[in-house]
């Protein structure tokens, strides 16, 4: 008789059970607006950047660090040459390139694939009307600079008045024989480190590490960078450059008078 009755009492305790969960009402629903109900994030796109090993209608080799890697290409597939819309064909064997790529059913499939403009870099040896003559290592190139041009010397922006026989340059153009119609000119103008032994308004007079004494003016446009040694760099003023700071500078010597300073790095804590 006890266990009969057990075995009811049980029953009605799973019957019970049962019913409450039936009875729960389910989730409430966000009610979105028309528009806001967010959307399912899109497959996250990988990058890869080297150089073309080889090239087919329907596959990309690219030469990573990593070792080579194959990306299968679609007619979906975008390809960008040089800045301009272009297709698998222009792209050759031994170009830099950048391939954005998705994995589907454990394979990569090049989603983009980008040729970029050309970085050349050498020695300007003449300044022209239109541009200046850059000498690499086994080719010169007559560079064109346009009003698009940008020109800069780490956070300098300047312009074609600013650079100087001699300095590095490395150009981002698109090159035509021996020709580049420049993009870009990221330029190296002449460097030093020392101490600063005076401060004048904006005319700075520097020690240099090999007892050259070196005086150079900041304007507007000259890029000052304070380096702790501990934390992050921070943008500067000339109220940052004290007597007695050692400092790195960019700047163009010339003969009479100061030297325009392009940029200095304040170091402190050293």
């Amino acid at each position: 008789m006890k266990r009969t009755l057990l075995v009811v009492v049980c029953l009605v305790m799973i019957a019970s059970v049962a019913w409450a969960a039936a009875a729960k009402p389910p989730a409430a629903q966000p009610n979105w607006w028309p528009g806001e109900k967010p959307k399912t994030a899109p497959a996250k796109e990988n990058v890869a950047v080297g150089t073309v090993a080889a090239v087919s209608a329907t596959k990309i080799d690219v030469q990573t660090a990593q070792g080579v890697k194959s990306f299968a290409v679609f007619s979906k597939t975008r390809v960008v040459v040089q800045g301009k819309k272009a297709t698998i064909a222009d792209v050759k064997a031994g170009d830099p390139v950048r391939v954005a790529f998705r994995v589907v059913n454990n394979a990569a499939a090049a989603v983009q694939i980008v040729v970029p403009k050309p970085n050349i870099k050498g020695r300007i040896t003449e300044i022209t009307g239109s541009g200046f003559t850059l000498k690499t290592k086994n080719a010169e190139f007559a560079v064109n600079v346009g009003e698009a041009t940008k020109i800069r010397s780490k956070g300098y922006i300047g312009s074609l008045a600013d650079l100087q026989v001699g300095f590095g340059a490395a150009v981002i153009g698109t090159v035509s024989g021996n020709n580049i119609a420049a993009d870009a000119v990221e330029f190296l103008p002449a460097v030093a480190r020392g101490a600063v032994t005076a401060v004048d308004g904006n005319t700075i007079t520097i020690k240099a590490i090999r007892q050259q004494t070196i005086t150079v003016v900041a304007n507007e446009k000259t890029a000052i960078l304070v380096r702790p040694r501990v934390g992050p760099n921070t943008k500067g003023t000339i109220a940052d450059v004290k007597v007695g700071v050692p400092v790195n500078i960019g700047y163009k010597p010339v003969q009479d008078g100061p030297s325009p300073l392009f940029w200095i790095d304040v170091l402190t804590g050293m």
